[in-house]
């Protein structure tokens, strides 16, 4: 907790993040619910000024790509003020002293330079929900006052080295994920995510039991061995997010997360979205796992794809299984995961009640 406690009544709070997948927006909903003003300052790529995307990035791009320059790497333009760093930095600045936050939060991380954050006075929290990097983990943290992440593994290592931080799982916006009722289930299963060795192994396993799959992501028309006849049955685009997504889930008996991967912790958005949709998801694990949900009650765990391929035919046969785990998912995350619980902990943090 921070030495002074802010009364969350006047409480401003600037977040910083990309705005996809839709976080700050999620999370500026549950802060206004909760009666905190907020400001958002999306950092996402693509935002720049035009002198940066038009020049400036494809100058260094091409330098890289190329190897003109070899030994130290070199940014050209690096003091020009539509530099993306030095953009961002002015950004930062105007943000803040045009809307005087109390605390800002810093989503995914941060991209401004060390010394801007040190010479901002207000609270600064950020929340990391990354894949771990332990080699740059201390110095990232070092210009927060609270260091938050969604992996136990994070927070263990930042407590070893004295540093204040906090586990902050994913949450889920109910009005995004939520049962529809008269859906017809379509699918005997789904999954949205990138192509990875590991799901294509998973997949690959999931058709020997049925091709009635829907499947989305970028990559797999190039990359996966699925037979192009198959493929084509199986596949249905590159990207779904939003109201479709959530009809997809609805759609489905059973949801599929291939989550591993090296360093896999943390809990990613599916299992809270799945769930919220009032569907059964059947995911591979991560340690965090059995903190939040019980396996076979809350949702279903495979360790392998043996473990995968039997789990999967006994619920395509058990209608009432699919339900009650489905049901006892759903009745978890609204009780225990949504934004405004993930908010009420940040609030807890500052000493706000």
């Amino acid at each position: 907790m921070l030495d002074s406690a802010v009364d969350k009544r006047s409480l401003r709070v600037l977040i910083s993040s990309y705005d996809f997948p839709p976080i700050p927006y999620d999370l500026a909903e549950a802060f206004n619910r909760a009666g905190v003003e907020v400001s958002l300052l999306i950092t996402s790529y693509g935002t720049e000024p035009p002198f940066f995307r038009y020049l400036i990035k494809c100058v260094n791009k091409f330098v890289r790509h190329f190897r003109f320059i070899t030994g130290k790497t070199i940014r050209f333009f690096e003091k020009h003020p539509d530099e993306r760093g030095n953009w961002l930095n002015r950004r930062f600045e105007e943000a803040c002293d045009s809307f005087h936050p109390d605390i800002v939060l810093f989503v995914h991380g941060h991209h401004y330079g060390e010394a801007i954050l040190e010479r901002l006075k207000i609270k600064k929290i950020a929340w990391h929900i990354e894949p771990d990097d332990f080699v740059k983990l201390e110095s990232e943290a070092a210009p927060f006052d609270i260091y938050t992440s969604f992996s136990s593994t994070t927070v263990k290592r930042l407590e070893e080295a004295g540093k204040a931080t906090a586990y902050i799982c994913h949450g889920v916006n109910l009005n995004s994920f939520f049962p529809r009722p008269a859906t017809p289930k379509l699918y005997d299963l789904s999954f949205v995510g990138n192509w990875s060795p590991w799901r294509e192994e998973t997949l690959q396993a999931i058709l020997s039991v049925t091709h009635n799959v829907a499947l989305y992501g970028p990559t797999w028309k190039r990359k996966s061995s699925i037979p192009r006849s198959l493929f084509k049955k199986i596949y249905c685009g590159e990207k779904i997010e939003g109201a479709a997504l959530n009809l997809l889930y609805n759609q489905s008996k059973v949801v599929l997360n291939a989550q591993r991967e090296r360093q896999a912790n943390g809990l990613n958005m599916r299992y809270f979205e799945v769930t919220a949709a009032n569907a059964c998801l059947l995911t591979d694990s991560v340690p965090e796992l059995e903190d939040h949900f019980t396996p076979n009650v809350h949702l279903c765990v495979y360790k392998n794809c043996d473990e995968l391929v039997q789990t999967l035919r006994n619920l395509l046969v058990n209608d009432e299984l699919l339900s009650a785990i489905a049901r006892n998912g759903y009745q978890k995350v609204v009780d225990n995961y949504t934004y405004d619980h993930l908010v009420q902990k940040l609030l807890n943090l500052t000493g706000s009640k």
